[in-house]
């Protein structure tokens, strides 16, 4: 693997969906000019018979690369014994990867959240933006995703922060939708109201004139129920391929995935992929 090349950071655990993951990153890895470096955390102390499972799963994935099926991207796996949080965490800071590609479980086996406890907990610790699929989709390679919500709160480094999600989409001629979901003091109080309308036609403003390929759209919904659901019903509704929160709404959005299920039942809808900044 070339140590110069920008990298992928690719947690396996064997599971389909991890599977599933591990073949998108692939096309995003051909995007980005990047490799993959797949890392198993193991608690098991004989490390023989995991051996085996991933000269497997290399072997799949080389033959999908030789019929065509998967961009020839250079990649390798990596076996290691520990906590899986702590290990991700330390490979992180090790090898600063542009971006940490995750699978999720699927709805029937998601019971305290519906992004799954590892990966919420990896986006609260990392700051390395975090890329989370759910089983049940095939996200799309880049050139062919059509739809994306892009969630701001409008808060601190609003503008900062939308420069440092649209690094992933510098090509993208497809639809970005500017989505800020409107707090009940805003409502009440108008001069907030406008300064988060100006803020937002700002945004639009920079945005358009930044990325004059793809199709900029801004939006304020108002709430009737929480954020998070409000975001869910958006991307339910439009077809959505991809929502990205950035790091300013990161804490409160994954509060509300943690508590989800026991608390509030379905936040997020589990065929909407979730890129964290």
């Amino acid at each position: 693997m070339d140590s110069s090349a920008p990298c992928i950071l690719v947690p396996f655990s064997f599971s389909e969906y991890s599977f599933q993951a591990g073949r998108i990153a692939f096309y995003w890895a051909e995007k980005m000019n990047a490799t993959l470096l797949f890392l198993h955390v193991t608690t098991e102390k004989e490390l023989a018979p995991l051996e085996l499972q991933v000269d497997k799963v290399k072997e799949q994935y080389i033959n999908e690369i030789d019929s065509k099926k998967l961009p020839d991207i250079s990649f390798e796996f990596h076996l290691k014994q520990g906590v899986i949080e702590e290990e991700i965490k330390r490979y992180d800071k090790k090898l600063h990867p542009i971006l940490v590609i995750m699978g999720t479980r699927d709805k029937k086996q998601k019971q305290l959240d519906l992004i799954g406890s590892v990966t919420a907990e990896v986006m609260e610790q990392i700051k390395t933006p975090v890329l989370a699929i759910p089983n049940e989709i095939f996200l799309k390679p880049l050139e062919h995703i059509k739809e994306i919500a892009f969630a701001t709160s409008l808060g601190k480094n609003y503008l900062l922060n939308y420069d440092k999600g649209m690094q992933f989409f510098k090509q993208y001629t497809g639809n970005i939708h500017l989505l800020h979901v409107i707090e009940t003091d805003e409502i009440e109080n108008k001069e907030a109201y406008d300064i988060k309308q100006q803020k937002m036609q700002d945004l639009l403003d920079k945005a358009r004139l930044a990325y004059p390929q793809a199709n900029i759209t801004a939006k304020f919904i108002e709430p009737t129920q929480s954020r998070a659901r409000e975001l869910n019903f958006y991307a339910e509704t439009n077809q959505t391929d991809l929502i990205v929160v950035k790091k300013s709404n990161r804490m409160w959005l994954l509060n509300k995935l943690l508590f989800a299920s026991t608390a509030q039942n379905l936040v997020f809808h589990a065929e909407t992929a979730l890129l964290v900044i």
